[in-house]
């Protein structure tokens, strides 16, 4: 624009000069070479010329007016370039800034995406540990369900063998009764040694009973099991002085003496024999009241089994639904690290734009100062 105004300027000041009959090259001495030069404040002789009535008066006063249209144009050039150049040195702050944001935005991304894969291999980790939780407590309540079992078939079998203690007791009691029996039949023996036919005979019969009840006890004693192994020799012991004594009735005539003897024997024996069943008894009674012992314990067991079993079932079930929130979490964290990714290319796409921008408002701050600088060159004021 500039140049072509320089022409325009040169054609009129030649039309000017001939018009004038005044040297075209002295004109342009005078007045373009001041314009070409950018100086559009001295001139006086076209301020002279223009007070002409004529038509050189005329194309002065268009001459000067053009410079005026010039001087306003190169203003408004200037300010609209100060103003641009403000503009552009904003925006170019701002492009930095926008580009600082985005790095910063970029490697947050980053950092969150590699926080996402993290979150993400973890929950899968989780979700792994989290099945082996739940196939553990299918196990433990498989596994409780059967100790409940074993412990009602313990239930059964204590109260069964209970039973059986209690019987066993009555026999004790019966073996007691005829331990008695035999002691005071012995003594009868005793004191009526001078009656011997009679007492052979009564030795006889109570030694077939007591035989009889000795077999008795040792049956029973077999079926009382290690309980009963000892009352099983006293048993043993007592059918022994059975044997003993109708061997005794039948040489009673040449044994007097070994008959008192075995009498002394047969008391000694019973009277131990008493000690023996009594602690047997007592015993019985220890076993019996450890079997009640155990068998409360061993429902009290039931029930906590019970308890255990229900509370495994719920953690079961509270299990499978942490399981599918671990799943629906794996999901989330796999849409989130895909989301974060599309994320981190459109922010690289957007940092690479302002890259581009800042690049061209670099490029166009060096237009404006060259602008700047060829306008400079010109004197408006």
């Amino acid at each position: 624009a500039l140049y072509i105004l320089y022409h325009i300027f040169e054609v009129l000041g030649s039309f000017i000069a001939k018009v004038l009959e005044i040297n075209p090259k002295r004109f342009y001495s005078s007045v373009l070479t001041d314009i070409g030069e950018g100086d559009l404040i001295n001139q006086g002789r076209l301020t002279n010329l223009s007070e002409e009535s004529n038509e050189i008066g005329i194309l002065a006063n268009s001459f000067i007016k053009m410079i005026e249209s010039m001087k306003k144009l190169i203003s408004g050039i200037v300010d609209s370039s100060d103003s641009a150049a403000s503009s552009i040195e904003v925006v170019d702050k701002i492009a930095s800034d926008v580009t600082e944001s985005f790095n910063q935005i970029s490697a947050t991304i980053n950092d969150v995406a590699e926080g996402i894969s993290e979150q993400a291999s973890s929950t899968q980790e989780g979700h792994v540990k989290i099945n082996e939780i739940s196939s553990k407590l299918s196990k433990i309540t498989k596994d409780t369900k059967h100790c409940n079992l074993m412990t009602q078939d313990a239930l059964e079998l204590i109260a069964e063998n209970s039973g059986k203690f209690e019987e066993q007791k009555a026999k004790m009691k019966e073996s007691i009764d005829a331990s008695m029996k035999v002691s005071k039949a012995i003594k009868n023996l005793a004191s009526k040694t001078n009656e011997i036919e009679g007492i052979a005979s009564s030795i006889e019969g109570i030694a077939e009973q007591t035989n009889l009840l000795a077999l008795n006890a040792a049956i029973e004693a077999a079926r009382a099991g290690d309980a009963g192994s000892g009352f099983a020799v006293v048993a043993d012991e007592v059918r022994k002085l059975a044997t003993q004594s109708t061997s005794a009735t039948q040489k009673i005539n040449g044994l007097i003496s070994e008959i008192q003897i075995g009498i002394k024997t047969a008391e000694d024996e019973m009277s131990r024999a008493g000690v023996v069943v009594e602690e047997q008894n007592k015993a019985v009674d220890e076993t019996v009241s450890a079997f009640d012992e155990i068998s409360k314990k061993v429902d009290k067991a039931s029930l906590t089994l019970n308890e255990i079993s229900d509370e495994t079932v719920v953690l079961n079930e509270r299990a499978s639904e942490v399981v599918k929130t671990m799943e629906n979490l794996a999901n989330i964290a796999e849409e989130n690290s895909a989301a974060t990714e599309e994320i981190a290319a459109s922010t690289e796409q957007s940092l690479e734009n302002m890259n581009n921008i800042g690049s061209e408002v670099s490029a166009l701050v060096e237009s404006m100062s060259t602008l700047r600088s060829s306008i400079s060159r010109f004197k408006i004021k």
